[in-house]
């Protein structure tokens, strides 16, 4: 079991991307377009779920999907991370398998039932990774 900052997804995707707090992350996402985020719910400034909501609403942002990953384990947590949109709410700890078969699911549903290695995954954490 790992938690996220000891994940080392950078080893499996092309890009990760990794913005401090929701502000920094709504200003990349005004210049990029990423295949996937991955945001933790508990970050300065804006909370997970403030940003899952942001990026859901936003015309330029809403079709991109969002695993919140998060040691909040409450079942009224995880309503809450489903119904600001998110696609998946996974727990920490996790399993580093079952994190990357989420991501796989996901993105295969987003591709029409075929997995490629896209562009850019985005990881939010307030921690330096690195």
């Amino acid at each position: 079991m790992k938690t996220m900052p000891e994940l080392n997804i950078d080893g499996f995707f092309d890009n990760v991307i990794i913005a401090q707090n929701g502000g920094n992350a709504m200003d990349w996402l005004s210049k990029h377009k990423p295949s996937l985020i991955i945001l933790n719910i508990l970050m300065p400034e804006m909370n997970g779920y403030e940003l899952c909501k942001k990026i859901k609403s936003n015309n330029n942002t809403e079709d991109i999907p969002v695993i919140l990953l998060t040691i909040l384990s409450d079942s009224e947590e995880i309503i809450e991370g489903l119904s600001c949109g998110a696609d998946s709410f996974i727990t920490k700890p996790y399993n580093e398998k079952y994190l990357l078969s989420h991501i796989e699911k996901i993105l295969s549903e987003k591709n029409g039932g075929i997995y490629q290695n896209l562009n850019f995954r985005m990881y939010y954490s307030p921690i330096q990774v690195g």
